[in-house]
């Protein structure tokens, strides 16, 4: 092949690239970000609470948030079942009632914060409509302000910050995921596309808006990419 004839091929095949790269399934829904704050490692997931009427398996919920949580490397996650089951010998209540308590419940697990939330709101029916909160308490102090949890969890879910605790908040994230809107659809393609080569691959986005157990694995995997995007 002659030089001329290398760099044609050449762009042309970096022109594919682009043209791939420009698709809704980004490779950055198939990769799993490091988490990037150093002394958060150890990190325990907390059964997660149920914030409306309507009859939900919260312990289904909690630990797919938990099975994603662990995809993303730099993460050591102690599960739900097993964070309930160690509250219990230690007669720690779950939910943690407040920012302190949960600091405590942290400190008795030995991890470096604890993942405290729950669904706020819940429509299971086609197109589904999903909403969760959650807090990020960590046993040392960060950098968020008072104005800045009253921001990003307006609604004050999973509970409302101790005062003077501010600074515990690691993250704290509040998102609806509304299957009857664009933005969310446009998220969901781009993510069932991209994991088309997992192990619990969708391939078709309408098969995840009709089984829920799926639709729970992407609203999860959007909340932990909020959670990262929080910390950098």
């Amino acid at each position: 092949m002659t030089r001329t004839r290398a760099r044609i091929a050449g762009a042309l095949a970096g022109a594919a690239l682009l043209a791939g790269c420009a698709d809704v399934a980004s490779i950055k829904y198939w990769q799993y970000p490091r988490n990037p704050l150093a002394g958060v490692e150890k990190v325990a997931v907390v059964p997660f609470e149920n914030y409306t009427g309507a009859r939900i398996d919260l312990s289904a919920f909690s630990e797919t948030f938990a099975s994603e949580l662990v995809q993303f490397p730099g993460f050591a996650v102690t599960r739900p079942a097993d964070v309930a089951a160690r509250a219990k010998q230690g007669g720690y209540a779950l939910p943690p009632a407040s920012t302190a308590e949960a600091v405590k419940l942290a400190q008795f697990l030995g991890v470096d914060a604890v993942v405290v939330g729950g669904i706020t709101e819940y429509d299971p029916y086609y197109p589904p409509r999903v909403a969760a909160a959650f807090q990020m308490i960590g046993v040392k102090r960060f950098s968020l302000t008072g104005t800045d949890v009253d921001r990003l969890v307006p609604s004050g879910k999973p509970f409302r910050t101790d005062a003077g605790k501010q600074d515990l908040v690691v993250a704290a994230l509040e998102r609806v995921f509304d299957a009857n809107y664009e933005p969310t659809r446009i998220e969901l393609r781009g993510y069932t596309k991209a994991h088309s080569g997992d192990d619990h691959a969708f391939p078709e986005d309408d098969a995840t808006l009709r089984v829920m157990e799926r639709y729970w694995r992407f609203v999860s995997n959007r909340m932990v990419r909020g959670l990262i995007e929080q910390l950098q």
